[in-house]
């Protein structure tokens, strides 16, 4: 009884392989070039759980300020590393945002 149990078990779980490949490979076909679509599909059978992109705020004002002050300092950054062109410094050419003036 036991090889027979096994036998039908593996036989089971080679059916329900191919039932899910079917399945996924059906999904995927039907959002073809819908590359969100795909994402959402793999990352929901992954478990993957989006986190919120965008902090949780009540005070949308500080929240550009903080977003403007992260990206200054980004480009501080990325700034001091260029080479000096010419005359000029790259560091010069392109205006840091202040205040949410762009």
């Amino acid at each position: 009884h036991k090889t027979l149990f096994e036998d039908i078990r593996a036989e089971t779980t080679i059916m329900a392989n191919l039932k899910k490949k079917q399945y996924y490979s059906t999904l995927l076909e039907k959002n073809k070039g819908n590359v969100k679509a795909i994402y959402d599909v793999v990352n929901r059978e992954l478990d993957r759980k989006q986190e919120t992109p965008i902090p949780a705020t009540q005070d949308i004002g500080q929240l550009t300020k903080d977003f403007n002050e992260y990206f200054n300092e980004k480009i501080i950054k990325i700034r001091k590393g260029l080479p000096a062109i010419g005359n000029s410094c790259v560091n010069e050419t392109v205006p840091i945002f202040t205040d949410g003036y762009l």
